[in-house]
């Protein structure tokens, strides 16, 4: 299920698969649809894709954790170098995954800041947009 917490077409801050927000609370969602997904690994190692990625970025507000577990083959990949992702440290169980499995898969942190979009809005000050490069 894609859980929108607003209806405002284009929004943010909506869930998939998952009833939490982006700091792992709990939210009051608008309406719910069902959506089709697909883990990163079964698109990319399926016959729907002609290139493995060199670099990723993710931005799904919340469970980029769950998007890396389910991505753990393509990250090994030799090619794939780089991966952009934005991650809540206020939201530790998703904070502490993410970073276990990107060093688990051969990534070290090169450059972890505040969006200028988020820096100063409240919840979000701990939310950083950071860059993992292959050892």
């Amino acid at each position: 299920m894609f859980n929108y917490s607003s209806s405002i077409e284009g929004g943010a801050l909506s869930a998939f698969g998952v009833d939490y927000n982006f700091e792992g609370k709990k939210f009051d969602k608008k309406e719910s649809l069902n959506k089709l997904g697909f883990s990163l690994d079964s698109l990319v190692f399926s016959d729907y894709s002609l290139q493995k990625p060199n670099n990723i970025k993710i931005d799904v507000d919340g469970i980029e954790h769950l998007i890396l577990e389910g991505a753990k083959k393509t990250l090994k990949l030799e090619c794939c170098r780089s991966v952009l992702i934005e991650i809540n440290d206020s939201f530790i169980e998703q904070s502490e995954k993410s970073k276990n499995i990107l060093l688990e898969c051969g990534y070290k942190i090169q450059d972890k800041k505040h969006s200028m979009f988020t820096k100063n809005n409240l919840g979000f000050e701990k939310t950083y947009n950071q860059i993992w490069t292959k050892i």
